[in-house]
């Protein structure tokens, strides 16, 4: 999963994206090639970090609504755990709630519900034999 972020630099705007392992790309508003190698499915800036804590090996993670409202065509498990991989990657933990606003019972715009304790799941992520 692609993540993209607006940043106002001293130099100008500039578009990030990233995905679990780090930068994919960066472009400056107004670049010949702006974004060309985007892609159409991404999660949009839009959707901002509300907080994220550690405790008791649980990362919690709430979104703004732009998580739940993105409507994205990718498979929904896809968007869950490419956000559940790449916190349980970097936080000592061993699962993640994800809430929408504060409100743990949130669902995704296909209905989905957010009220779990996620766990790591590999068997999404493209093995180093397997990309070529």
């Amino acid at each position: 999963m692609i993540y993209t972020y607006k940043y106002k630099s001293p130099l100008g705007h500039i578009l990030l994206a990233a995905d679990e392992v780090g930068i994919t790309g960066l472009w400056f508003e107004g670049q010949k090639y702006f974004g060309n190698t985007l892609p159409d499915k991404h999660i949009p800036q839009e959707t901002e970090i509300l907080g994220v804590e550690v405790s008791d090996d649980v990362c919690y993670v709430d979104f703004s609504s732009a998580f739940s409202d993105s409507g994205i065509d990718i498979p929904v498990n896809t968007m869950i755990y490419s956000v559940v991989n790449s916190l349980l990657d970097t936080a000592s933990a061993d699962k993640v709630q994800i809430s929408v606003e504060g409100d743990t019972e949130a669902t995704l715009s296909d209905g989905t519900s957010l009220y779990s304790l996620f766990s790591k799941n590999t068997d999404l992520v493209l093995k180093e034999d397997q990309s070529e």
